[in-house]
């Protein structure tokens, strides 16, 4: 017999593997569809947003010659003008970035990580966030 524990681990396993199928099948086909890179960009966020649950999806590139400086490429969802404020798109993104590995925020609400972003994030009812480093 299982325990609660267990039970929920298998069902956050379980549902991590569909999602993680469900990336992979939407992104492949978004890379299979895309004109150009814009597109396929675009599509992901599309994607995450539409496909897979997230509220908000985007992606940003880092400016030539800075590892902080973040333009915003694609987004999809609903921001309500999340990413036009101050340092929004960059706070968890920059760690990812700099640190070269997953920022993944559990609770927005008990992280001391994303303190500048909180107010604005629980505001629009965001709970988590996950910010994953440029891939070479």
């Amino acid at each position: 017999m299982q325990t609660q524990v267990e039970q929920d681990d298998r069902l956050n396993t379980e549902g991590s593997d569909r999602l993680a199928h469900t990336l992979f099948v939407n992104c492949g086909r978004a890379l299979a569809q895309a004109v150009d890179e814009q597109d396929l960009l675009q599509s992901v966020c599309n994607a995450l947003v539409n496909n897979c649950g997230f509220r908000l999806a985007w992606v940003g590139l880092t400016e030539p010659g800075t590892s902080n400086s973040i333009r915003l490429v694609a987004q999809a969802g609903d921001q309500d003008g999340f990413l036009q404020e101050p340092g929004c798109s960059e706070t968890p993104a920059t760690m990812a970035i700099e640190g070269g590995e997953t920022c993944w925020i559990k609770a927005i609400a008990d992280s001391p990580l994303v303190v500048p972003i909180r107010a604005a994030a629980l505001k629009r009812g965001y709970t988590s966030a996950l910010s994953l480093p440029p891939q070479i």
